[in-house]
């Protein structure tokens, strides 16, 4: 009876650990965040990724998604780069699995606006699909 135990347990560890090494590196959250600047604005082109607008004190733009649909790059000026001019983002899972095909579990760029900013926002965003073709 006790070594039947001692292999069940030894089983579901081995289990758990299998779990994790498969399904855990891909199914986290890592976020970028670059300062942009606000007289001038920011291009964002964006495929399968969902966008966010935000009222703040900063003139920020985070990129966060899953790991396993990191694909993204930022642009920044040539005489500063901690300053990003613009943002390409793609996320090659797509979201057509995704509950009511929202992107914002697998992709989403925040941009947060201070009060008195003047610059323009260009913005090309695909579609859901697998690959998020980018404009």
């Amino acid at each position: 009876r006790c070594v039947r135990l001692t292999f069940f347990f030894i089983f579901l560890v081995a289990f758990v650990l299998a779990w994790m090494l498969i399904a855990l590196p891909g199914s986290y959250v890592i976020a970028e965040t670059k300062r942009y600047d606000p007289a001038y604005g920011l291009k964002l082109t964006l495929g399968a990724c969902d966008l966010d607008f935000l009222p703040g004190s900063t003139a920020d733009v985070e990129y966060a998604s899953l790991t396993s649909a990191r694909s993204f790059r930022f642009v920044v000026r040539s005489t500063d780069a901690n300053i990003a001019e613009a943002l390409t983002a793609r996320n090659p899972l797509g979201c057509e699995s995704e509950v009511l095909q929202s992107c914002r579990r697998v992709c989403l760029v925040k941009v947060t606006v201070p009060p008195g900013a003047t610059g323009a926002f260009r913005v090309d965003q695909a579609s859901v699909q697998k690959g998020g073709a980018v404009p």
